[in-house]
């Protein structure tokens, strides 16, 4: 879809189907990606900026000390972030 048309919601769909896959890095790769193609965006800026705060807030998130459920809490956490949009 990408390659196609490349819009501002398709990396936000990539960046939302990576936090599911508890890959936060990637998604925010991917939005980076989006950046370099719809530079000012704000829905892309916001959207890293949410990842980034959640991965911030992670000390604070209750969670069992396996960093498998840290990890999927923190994607979950930003995939309704991302929802909103």
């Amino acid at each position: 879809a990408l390659e196609i048309q490349p819009m501002v919601d398709i990396y936000l769909y990539l960046a939302k189907v990576y936090l599911r896959l508890d890959q936060p890095l990637l998604s925010i790769s991917k939005l980076r990606e989006g950046l370099d193609k719809f530079p000012h965006d704000s829905c892309l800026m916001q959207a890293i900026a949410r990842i980034y705060e959640v991965i911030a807030r992670k000390n604070c998130v209750e969670y069992d000390h396996s960093p498998l459920h840290r990890v999927s809490v923190i994607s979950h956490k930003v995939s309704n972030i991302i929802d909103r949009f």
